[in-house]
């Protein structure tokens, strides 16, 4: 009866590590997908604070670079034009439940679905380095953008699937002009502008 005790606790003790084993397996591979945004970040709140500031534009000129504010490609800011996209053809006009969020929330996500994409080196300065590289694919940025809005949103989980198909969508394209227009002020050539339209175009290609 004894030996036979210590085999089940062998047994045991075994699946237990291997369960742990799995578990901890898991958690890294997540860990390696996750952006530095996410964890602990000096940069951050310097970069937040512009992309509010970017965010909350109203129809006019920002007196730093005397350019047009993003009003003009994101609606929205007294422009008597609904939030959506309007950088590219065809316009699109926000209709889900994303154009309630915040407007610290949508900058948080802008920043955080960037330094993913950073790490896909699908950002601008990785795309210069080589230009074999190609924009994240609409489906990893989407599964990104589900974890983020699971963990941020409380009623996320709850909501109908075209109802949180349409609320990625809407996120992720307006993330991307946010971010992107942001960087501008420091990629601000004529080739950086062609790519944030091709960047926005190829989020465009799917549909929900």
């Amino acid at each position: 009866m004894k030996l036979e005790a210590m085999k089940k606790q062998i047994i045991a003790t075994a699946a237990t590590a291997l369960v742990l084993a799995v578990v901890l397996s898991t958690q890294e591979a997540h860990a390696k997908d996750l952006p530095t945004g996410l964890m602990q970040d000096t940069g951050r709140s310097a970069v937040m604070a512009q992309l509010i500031t970017v965010a909350s534009a109203t129809p006019g000129t920002d007196k730093a670079k005397a350019d047009l504010t993003i009003v003009g490609i994101r609606g929205g800011g007294g422009t008597g034009k609904p939030l959506g996209q309007y950088l590219v053809k065809p316009n699109l006009e926000f209709r889900s439940d994303y154009k309630k969020e915040s407007t610290e929330t949508i900058c948080q996500f802008a920043y955080d679905l960037h330094q993913f994409v950073k790490l896909k080196s699908g950002d601008w300065p990785s795309m210069q380095r080589n230009n074999g590289l190609d924009y994240v694919p609409y489906e990893k940025q989407k599964e990104f953008a589900s974890f983020w809005w699971l963990r941020n949103k409380k009623n996320f989980k709850d909501m109908p699937g075209i109802g949180k198909d349409w609320f990625l969508n809407d996120a992720l394209i307006d993330a991307t002009n946010l971010y992107n227009w942001y960087a501008r002020r420091e990629y601000g050539s004529a080739d950086y502008v062609s790519w944030e339209d091709v960047a926005i175009s190829s989020l465009m290609k799917k549909k929900p």
